[in-house]
């Protein structure tokens, strides 16, 4: 009876980490299809001429002046 529980007990454990590891190869594959859009709309940005919209969520952040200092 103990060799079931063992044995229940270590298939358990390998299904809960089979299921941590594809869960975070999951969020991964979803990290790098968002860098690789936003990749992909910098370089559209660039092919036609425009500025790029800088990285994600510094909208409306003003940037160093050509001096190198801040605006206030």
């Amino acid at each position: 009876m103990v060799k079931l529980q063992a044995f229940n007990g270590s298939a358990s454990l390998t299904a809960l980490l089979l299921a941590a590891v594809i869960t975070e190869q999951r969020a991964i594959r979803r990290s790098v299809r968002r860098a690789c859009e936003e990749l992909a709309e910098v370089l559209e940005h660039l092919a036609a001429g425009e500025p790029s919209p800088g990285p994600p969520g510094t909208a409306g952040r003003r940037t160093a002046s050509p001096g190198g200092h801040r605006d206030p």
